[in-house]
């Protein structure tokens, strides 16, 4: 999978439980690109949350994905709708 985006920077990674999607925090781009694993495409892109993207969580389910900011900022996302479900706290 070839991000493209951001620097070369450590990067924040979560997989789907069921192996699917793999999250990836677009370094200094302050945004979060999903990728299909079987086929190394992007899926879907999402919106950062106003500054380095830090950490990544999946839900269990696979249904939510947190994405947290270097300011503590976190942003949860709906991964079948794209939206955003739970303001930055």
């Amino acid at each position: 999978i070839d991000t493209k985006k951001g620097d070369a920077h450590r990067r924040p990674l979560a997989y789907t439980p069921d192996g699917k999607f793999l999250a990836v925090g677009l370094g200094n781009a302050c945004e979060v690109g999903v990728w299909d694993a079987a086929t190394g495409r992007e899926a879907f892109h999402l919106p950062g949350v106003g500054s380095t993207t830090q950490s990544l969580a999946i839900s269990k389910d696979g249904k939510r994905l947190a994405v947290a900011n270097a300011g503590g900022a976190i942003q949860v996302f709906d991964m079948a709708t794209r939206k955003q479900v739970a303001p930055a706290s």
